[in-house]
């Protein structure tokens, strides 16, 4: 569920948001398998986590570009 949120947002449980990180969260595994992806995505990702931790952003780019950016991610958030 944190993959959804900025750091300092508030947020509440529901059943509904835990499958909806689930499934971002296959997305981003799918993502991290492609071999390529762009460059600059890689950067984009880890400027989107110094902006008070936007994983969302990151997330979506991630899950865009695919390869090494999707890969950095996972590793960074330890997935």
């Amino acid at each position: 569920m944190l993959l959804d949120r900025r750091y300092s947002t508030p947020w509440d449980y529901t059943d509904a948001e835990l499958e909806h990180a689930g499934q971002r969260l296959d997305a981003l595994r799918i993502a991290a398998g492609r071999p390529y992806g762009r460059e600059s995505a890689e950067a984009a990702v880890l400027e989107a986590l110094v902006d008070d931790l936007d994983v969302p952003r990151a997330l979506d780019i991630a899950i865009e570009d695919g390869g090494q950016a999707a890969r950095d991610l996972t590793a960074v958030l330890a997935l």
